[in-house]
C-alpha cells in the first residue's frame, strides 16, 4: 500500500459480520485500531514496558465507509501520521480488499501525561521517530 509506512493484513472472520452478513461497522475501526496500535509499537510506545508515565491516547476516530466486506475476505489496512501538532497527531486510516478501497478513516491522538492526567508536548525524539518512519514511506512531514 503506496504511501503508508505500517500495513496489517486481517481476514474477516464469522464472528466479524452483521445480521447482514457484512462487516460489522465496528469492526473497519477495530483493524483501524490493530494499525495504530502496530505503528505506535514500531515506535516503540508500547511493548514490555508497558505505557509508561505519558503515552498517546485516542480522542478522536472517523470512517468513510466504501465497500462492504464480507465473510473470508483477506483485507489489507494501512496506517500513517498525516499532522504532528504541539500536543497531539493526525492519523489516516487505509482499508482495501484487493487493492480497492473499502474504507477511510482518520484518528486524533493527544500525548497524555497520566500521573497530571493532562495533555503534554509531544516529546522531540518522538517526533523524530515518527518523521523516520513516515519517510520509510517516501512521506515527509
Amino acid at each position: 500500500m503506496d504511501g503508508f509506512p505500517v500495513v496489517c493484513e486481517e481476514k474477516v472472520r464469522y464472528g466479524d459480520l452483521d445480521p447482514f452478513g457484512h462487516l460489522n461497522n465496528t469492526v473497519f475501526f477495530q483493524f483501524f485500531e490493530q494499525t495504530r496500535l502496530a505503528y505506535m509499537t514500531r515506535l516503540g510506545l508500547y511493548g514490555a514496558n508497558g505505557r509508561g508515565s505519558q503515552n498517546v491516547i485516542l480522542a478522536e476516530t472517523s470512517c468513510r465507509f466504501v465497500a462492504e466486506g464480507h465473510y473470508d475476505d483477506r483485507v489489507t489496512c494501512g496506517a500513517r501520521v498525516l499532522r504532528l501538532g504541539n500536543r497531539s497527531l493526525e492519523m489516516e486510516h487505509r482499508l482495501e480488499r484487493g487493492g480497492a478501497l473499502m474504507a477511510e478513516g482518520r484518528a486524533a491522538l493527544v500525548w497524555y501525561d497520566f500521573e497530571k492526567k493532562a495533555s503534554a508536548p509531544l516529546p522531540e525524539d518522538l517526533i523524530t521517530r515518527i518523521r523516520a518512519l513516515e519517510l520509510i514511506a517516501g512521506r515527509t512531514l
